[in-house]
């Protein structure tokens, strides 16, 4: 528990203390790491504008993890040391859903595709459904693919049987030349 996430919280007068949560790492492989994940956080602010003028259901957190890259034994640590946070708080029952961010920006074949990985953990499959057919309906040209992979932060939110989706670019016919490089 060396790592510090960053944290912000945008409260609504009517959410009775129930929040969502965007989520993206911002740690790297000692590189840039534009792709992973400077395209996940810079994703975060935006998508919460959209929120900037409204009031929900629900209070916003944007949290940041850190430590999400494997270091020796360790990994997804700051998503670990957060969820441990909620529950020994008392806050978890008022988690609504996570959405993370992770690895966005690559689609060098311009196919619009990507992944809402769900893996059928608890009721996650559901949140993924109302995410993709939001897509659908504004007509945004991106493409689900579905896979199930378990290395990241979302595992640490199943683990503790909340609903968790990830977002992240298609990692199976289109992947990254430059991932976890310098160049």
């Amino acid at each position: 528990k060396n790592g510090t996430n960053l944290i912000a919280r945008k409260t609504s007068p009517i959410s009775e203390g129930n929040f969502i949560i965007l989520a993206a790492h911002y740690d790297t492989v000692d590189t840039p790491g534009a792709d992973d994940n400077g395209s996940g956080v810079v994703a975060l602010p935006a998508i919460a504008k959209a929120f900037e003028d409204t009031n929900h259901k629900f209070d916003l957190e944007l949290v940041f993890f850190d430590e999400e890259e494997p270091v020796g034994e360790r990994f997804v640590e700051g998503s670990g040391f957060y969820i441990e946070d909620l529950a020994n708080n008392n806050r978890i029952d008022k988690l609504q859903g996570v959405v993370y961010i992770d690895m966005i920006g690559f689609d060098s074949d311009n196919d619009g595709k990507f992944h809402t990985l769900h893996c059928n953990e608890n009721i996650s499959a559901d949140l993924a459904k109302i995410h993709i057919e939001f897509i659908k309906q504004q007509n945004i040209a991106l493409k689900n693919v579905p896979t199930c992979r378990r290395l990241s932060d979302h595992i640490r939110f199943w683990n503790y049987n909340q609903p968790t989706i990830m977002l992240i670019e298609d990692r199976i016919s289109d992947k990254n030349p430059n991932y976890h490089k310098d160049s």
